[in-house]
């Protein structure tokens, strides 16, 4: 069960470093951007584009380490240049396959009068990220673990969830509340940060505190509010992703060695014939 990944997953956040260090860019990468918001940053776009480009690399490292090697940085570089192309076009792939549907979606319900419904146009980018997120999750592991190319990544994460629905329903439980209470533990020490800056908001009525500008808001916090803020922040994503990669890579290693059955059938002498 889940609950087995979920101890393999512990085990090697304990022991392969190359591990943390995916978790630790992640970090840095979320934290940078906080810092830009906070600072009114206008370039945000192609600094997430520039984000989007990278990350893949980390992602191929970190997953070929603790694959093929003892979690080691030597074996995260080797990983990283060996799969950085394939999960890289994966990605786009699945992102594009996404916004694509959304967008005949949309203009498919413009073209039958619904287009007015702003709560139906919000939906409809729900309705297709969430069974796209879920069932091409476990890609960038079968690229690394199995070796798949680009296409048949996403074909081998969409059949992988489809022949365990139970357990894969499990695993996505356990992954999004352990990562709800460490975010809620995180709130909380934001909540400490702050308490001494937002306090006095407390006692504003609705009426009076609506003209205030978020800017203002945040222009009021001082640099070790800041820096509190950016802290939590930095340590909530390098833990979230360091457990939220452990957790998948060792769910997948573990149930892909179950075989899938073969597509295929005998011809009249009784020989089989694989699709």
């Amino acid at each position: 069960m889940p609950v087995d990944s979920l101890k393999d997953a512990l085990h090697l956040m304990r022991s392969s470093p190359a591990l943390w260090l995916l978790g630790v860019v992640f970090g840095a990468l979320g934290t940078l951007n906080l810092l830009l918001q906070l600072g009114g940053e206008s370039q945000m776009e192609r600094f997430t584009v520039l984000q989007l480009l990278v990350i893949p690399f980390f992602i191929a490292g970190g997953l070929y380490a603790v694959h093929r090697t003892p979690g080691s940085i030597s074996g995260f570089l080797e990983g990283g240049r060996k799969y950085y192309t394939r999960i890289l076009l994966a990605t786009l792939v699945i992102v594009f396959a996404a916004i694509l549907t959304i967008l005949l979606l949309t203009a498919t319900m413009a073209i039958l009068g619904m287009g007015a419904d702003t709560g139906m146009l919000f939906m409809i980018p729900m309705g297709v990220a969430v069974p796209v997120l879920c069932f091409t999750y476990f890609y960038d592991t079968a690229i690394v673990v199995e070796e798949r190319r680009i296409l048949d990544s996403i074909r081998r994460s969409v059949e992988f969830v489809f022949l365990k629905p139970i357990r894969t329903l499990a695993f996505f439980i356990l992954n999004m509340a352990i990562l709800l209470i460490f975010a809620l533990l995180s709130s909380f020490f934001w909540a400490i940060l702050l308490a001494e800056r937002l306090e006095p908001l407390i006692s504003i009525n609705e009426t009076a505190l609506q003209p205030i500008p978020m800017n203002d808001l945040l222009k009021s916090l001082g640099i070790w509010e800041i820096g509190g803020i950016a802290f939590v922040w930095f340590a909530a994503l390098t833990f979230g992703v360091t457990f939220l990669y452990a957790y998948k890579f060792s769910f997948f290693r573990r149930y892909s060695k179950e075989e899938a059955p073969a597509y295929g059938e005998y011809d009249e002498k009784g020989r089989w014939y694989r699709y």
